[in-house]
């Protein structure tokens, strides 16, 4: 006879199985680090930092930062040492003579890291203990030395380095030192004075006080006044550009209401107006555990942002150098234009003698890897082929209309409890991708052979990340040395950057790293460690993502093409080549830039002009530069921790709401 389930035995049967898919759909979803209570913030209480840089709303009103800006005497300025040109090689030591003088030197910090030394007595500094190598910045603040040494010891010193010498309320002081050829006289020492000040020594604001105040006409010619010119960003009151600051206060609820809706912890927020920084605020903590408020100084994980403040603009220099014609092909500038053929994922291990039962051809195909040796992604009797990207031109790259896939393919990242990834570093192991997580050196050429095996398809617009994987390479090869390194040398150190760059852990504070991901592959929270995976595994510097900076940093790249190319009284493009790369070309792309598309879930402001410019970052976060407002515009957030797959930021429009009262300011909306 037959056996038949009753309903109560099917029914238990159908209860069993799904607590299976349940359980099985348990384990398979993506777990991050546990972000804690949910944060209520209200506009009175939002953790906003100020501290760091000279924050507009600190400076005085407009006419008293008008009349001080216009009081700063320079009186000597003999070898046109002010304001400081390119900081590639140059040091500074800031001594202070007298009282403190605490804003004057958190200022000058905002061009340059100068170490400060104060002292009351001449007889408690050695000229000796003063390098050779750095320029001395000597501010005299209510000193009650003994003015006899003064001269003598000044220029003893100004025998050994150059002196810059800025004198801070009573002219007496002056008159010993009425021989030294950098002499700048300020009306007071309040903050407002050593905020000028200091702006003034670079280029921040101009000098242009041409008439000598009673009692220094005696031992002063009128024709020994110098004037000087605005050459970098300076920070001013809103008002001073014509910007209402009741309407920049709505930035604060916005960025209250997007913290409280958790479609980030923090951020950064620069507005830049006719080079001046108008508002620079940090908002939020680094997490929504809220243990460290977010500071201006902290830097973000920029993501594709990099595309254009690395990759894009290291091209420009090229193309400037007349090194590089962006109508050629990319097969113009490599000798060797193929790839090996195989299988898009990374196969297992073979032992050591199995690998020598392998003929030679396949053999040599294969890496070493300690005692097992790794199948490298290619099939065993591969043969070179021409990769087809090296037809393609520079300029369909830069456009995005290359036609090449969006990223590389499914399986193109092992996994990292495979042979080809140690805890530890180890010989042959030493490329980090992650704390305590160390990729076979190796890695890098195998995706990159990856990346050159891709095929176009069509030639239609189609945002890649390739496209800038393969520019970054065409940098290397043009400019002769690493990408990072060429920018170093030509942009970034000479404009004083001072986080902007690749693989910060190696160079920074950590704990000014705001962490981004809890990361599936690499299964941790990433922290100063680039969020893209491809970015990781080639070594942290790559054409689409890798970068990190701060806002102030940002600010001064977007401040500098603006200018045309010029910052800081050097020229670092011309300005039909910035012309030429930040216009429209097709669609709403520019040569490397972005533009705005004419929507609006686009992360502009939704009234920036059309020749608005810059780009945005996965991460949340932006650059724009509007040369018709003379407008910079940035913002920075980790909107991805601890969950990447946090769309908030974007449903919320909070970057183009931003950014949108900053027009609304101009129009004194």
């Amino acid at each position: 006879m037959a056996y038949h389930k009753t309903r109560y035995e099917w029914g238990a049967a159908i209860t069993v199985t799904m607590g299976l898919f349940i359980l099985m759909g348990l384990l398979s979803v993506r777990w991050y680090p546990a972000p804690g209570p949910v944060p209520v913030y209200h506009a009175g209480t939002l953790t906003v930092r100020r501290d760091t840089t000279p924050a507009p709303d600190h400076i005085a009103g407009l006419d008293a930062w008008e009349q001080t800006r216009a009081s700063l005497l320079l009186l000597r300025n003999t070898h046109a040492v002010l304001p400081f040109g390119s900081l590639s090689d140059r040091r500074f030591r800031l001594v202070v003579l007298g009282e403190a003088l605490p804003v004057f030197a958190r200022t000058l910090d905002a061009y340059t890291q100068i170490p400060v030394r104060q002292v009351h007595s001449l007889r408690d500094l050695s000229i000796a203990d003063l390098s050779m190598d750095h320029q001395v910045i000597l501010a005299i603040n209510t000193w009650h030395g003994d003015t006899s040494l003064l001269r003598p010891w000044t220029e003893a010193l100004a025998a050994r380095t150059e002196v810059v010498v800025v004198n801070f309320g009573d002219y007496a002081y002056l008159e010993p030192l009425r021989s030294l050829p950098t002499l700048m006289q300020v009306p007071g020492s309040d903050s407002l004075s050593q905020a000028l000040a200091a702006q003034a020594l670079f280029g921040g604001v101009a000098v242009t006080r041409q008439t000598l105040p009673r009692g220094l006409t005696a031992w002063l010619n009128q024709e020994a006044l110098s004037t000087t010119p605005k050459t970098r960003l300076g920070f001013a009151p809103p008002a001073q550009v014509q910007l209402h600051a009741d309407t920049l206060r709505r930035i604060e609820r916005i960025v209250s209401e997007a913290i409280a809706a958790r479609a980030m912890p923090g951020c950064q927020v620069l507005v830049a107006h006719r080079g001046q920084v108008v508002y620079h605020r940090a908002f939020g903590h680094h997490t929504y555990e809220q243990q460290r408020p977010v500071s201006l100084t902290d830097l973000y994980d920029l993501a594709s942002i990099t595309k254009v403040a690395a990759t894009t603009l290291a091209l420009m220099k090229l193309y400037d150098q007349a090194k590089l014609d962006i109508q050629a092909p990319m097969g113009a500038y490599f000798r060797d234009q193929t790839y090996l053929p195989g299988r898009p994922d990374v196969p297992d291990t073979l032992y050591r003698h199995q690998w020598m039962a392998l003929p030679p051809a396949a053999r040599h195909l294969m890496v070493s890897v300690q005692d097992t040796v790794a199948l490298a992604p290619f099939s065993r009797y591969a043969q070179p082929r021409r990769a087809p990207v090296y037809g393609l031109r520079i300029q369909q790259l830069l456009t995005h209309t290359s036609g090449l896939p969006a990223g590389l393919p499914p399986g193109s990242f092992p996994g990292i409890r495979g042979p080809w990834f140690r805890q530890t570093p180890q010989p042959g192991f030493s490329l980090a991708v992650a704390d305590s997580l160390y990729a076979f050196d190796r890695m890098g050429a195998i995706l990159w052979n990856t990346i050159l095996s891709a095929a176009p398809t069509g030639r239609g617009y189609r945002y890649s990340d390739l496209n800038m994987m393969l520019l970054r390479r065409l940098a290397d090869t043009l400019s002769g040395q690493p990408m990072d390194m060429f920018l170093e040398d030509q942009l970034y150190r000479p404009l004083g950057l001072q986080t902007l760059g690749f693989t910060p852990r190696e160079l920074r504070n950590a704990t000014r790293l705001v962490p981004t991901a809890g990361d599936v592959w690499r299964e941790q929270l990433l922290q100063g460690v680039v969020h893209d995976p491809a970015a990781a595994l080639l070594g942290g510097v790559s054409g689409h993502a890798g970068l990190f900076s701060n806002a102030m940093d940002l600010g001064i790249l977007g401040q500098m093409l603006l200018n045309g190319g010029t910052y800081g009284g050097t020229r670092f493009f011309r300005p039909e080549t910035v012309a030429l790369f930040t216009r429209r070309h097709t669609g709403h792309r520019g040569l490397g830039f972005d533009l705005p598309a004419g929507r609006r879930d686009y992360p502009v402001a939704y009234t920036a002009p059309a020749t608005t410019y810059g780009h945005t970052g996965f991460t949340g976060t932006c650059l724009w530069v509007d040369p018709v407002h003379e407008l910079v515009f940035v913002f920075l957030s980790n909107r991805v921790h601890p969950d990447p797959d946090n769309n908030r930021l974007n449903t919320l429009e909070v970057r183009q709401r931003v950014h949108q009262v900053v027009y609304e300011a101009l129009m004194g909306m």
